[in-house]
């Protein structure tokens, strides 16, 4: 779509659009596989249109000794990542398949590259192919110092970063935050600082930007979920905000742009609900299973068992465990799934068929994908325009966001063990 958009060296944004990526976070709980890349991608694309630079990667380079890849991209932006499992002679090959290829799709350009992705340490080298290329975007992103705001992940063992601006979209004013959430080693997924999470470095830049207060688009996944997407036979865009903690006029206009669109989409108000204790007790069921298949292993004695067994132990750490992994449980018990602070914001993703994920595996977001994406959001942030009184009324009413003690927990030691990569 043609879009009027320009950068802002300041303003007052009428509203917040944040995507992010999550490297590793292709599988999760209850079979659930995703382009955790969507979001970052779209984010992306508003803040690189708007400064007229290039995102397509010029150079890539990965060294056997150091485990590290490295992402150039034409714009002058340099992203560099580690593998914990290592660098082979062969994977060095394979990842010039990626020259030519926009850096902000960066889960499909480690899909294209290696075959598939996987994360809980299924696929480190992949893995540290997406980080690579999205800390590259933000390092394009970042030659803009007037216009432009970064910053780093504080964990130590992440190596993520963030890029925020304001955009001027079809004459609104927008604050644009795009957040790279990836672990040292490829070994994710971590993503405490996904959604809108203002906490830390990130939180920073959100608020420079006037983005806690914001009426908020969340930009998210392209994903097969198996408790919608059978039912389906073309891709959905699919609008969440649950009723009782999310910001329904947000919901509403975006719900309303798709319908003007003719696009086909979802509207769910039921999910998401704040419910504490329940990452907690996923974590635990999930552990439960792992028991129960590890004992299955210890009671093995022909080779066909222990194989079996094994196998079912690397599905449940390579396809489940990301649903646990993701985010720290009393944060969760807040921002929930996504990363939402309650009152501010609806989501803004994508539901593919059956017959997508079978072809596919993994789904993975294509150009098309991103203008429809651009489409629902532009004229969903026209429609907001005309309520932005009522949202903001329904963001004070529901906000909730403890930052100080989230703070102490997410950032609970500027110290720790990082992935030790030095047998590599």
């Amino acid at each position: 779509m043609n879009m009027k958009i320009k950068m802002l060296e300041n303003g007052e944004p009428a509203a917040a659009v944040m995507g992010h990526v999550g490297a590793g976070h292709v599988n999760s709980h209850s079979g659930l596989v995703q382009d955790d890349s969507a979001g970052f991608a779209v984010a992306a694309y508003l803040l690189r249109e708007a400064m007229r630079v290039s995102t397509t990667i010029k150079e890539i380079t990965a060294s056997i000794h150091t485990a590290t890849v490295t992402v150039v991209t034409e714009g002058g932006g340099e992203g560099s990542a580690e593998s914990a499992a290592g660098i082979t002679p062969y994977e060095i090959e394979l990842l010039e398949r990626a020259r030519g290829v926009d850096a902000i799709y960066s889960q499909h350009v480690a899909t294209k590259v290696l075959g598939r992705v996987y994360g809980q340490g299924g696929g480190e080298t992949s893995v540290a192919l997406i980080a690579a290329a999205s800390l590259a975007v933000i390092d394009t992103l970042s030659r803009d110092r007037n216009s432009i705001l970064t910053g780093k992940e504080e964990n130590p063992n992440n190596c993520g970063a963030f890029a925020g601006g304001i955009v001027e979209l079809e004459g609104i004013p927008v604050s644009v935050v795009v957040s790279v959430n990836a672990t040292l080693g490829g070994v994710g997924p971590n993503e405490d600082l996904e959604g809108n999470v203002a906490l830390g470095e990130k939180g920073e830049i959100i608020k420079k930007l006037k983005g806690p207060r914001l009426p908020t688009v969340v930009l998210e996944s392209k994903a097969f979920d198996p408790g919608v997407s059978p039912a389906l036979d073309s891709r959905h865009i699919w609008i969440r905000a649950n009723r009782e903690c999310d910001n329904q006029v947000v919901a509403r206009s975006l719900a309303e742009a798709a319908k003007q669109l003719n696009f086909p989409y979802i509207f769910s108000n039921e999910v998401m609900p704040l419910s504490r204790g329940r990452l907690k007790e996923k974590t635990i069921d999930f552990a439960d299973r792992v028991i129960e298949t590890a004992e299955s292993l210890k009671e093995a004695e022909n080779s066909s068992q222990k194989v079996q067994a094994v196998y079912r132990l690397l599905k449940l750490a390579r396809e489940e465990a990301g649903g646990i992994t993701f985010m720290t449980d009393e944060l969760y018990d807040t921002v929930r799934a996504v990363g939402l602070i309650p009152g501010t914001s609806a989501v803004l993703s994508m539901l593919v068929p059956p017959d997508e994920k079978e072809y596919w595996k993994i789904p993975l977001l294509t150009g098309e994908d991103l203008q429809k994406y651009l489409e629902v959001l532009v004229r969903g942030l026209e429609i907001l325009k005309k309520y932005r009184g009522e949202a903001a009324k329904e963001l004070e009413r529901k906000y909730v966001f403890p930052e100080d003690q989230l703070n102490r927990v997410v950032y609970y030691s500027k110290t720790g063990t990082t992935t030790d990569n030095t047998d590599n």
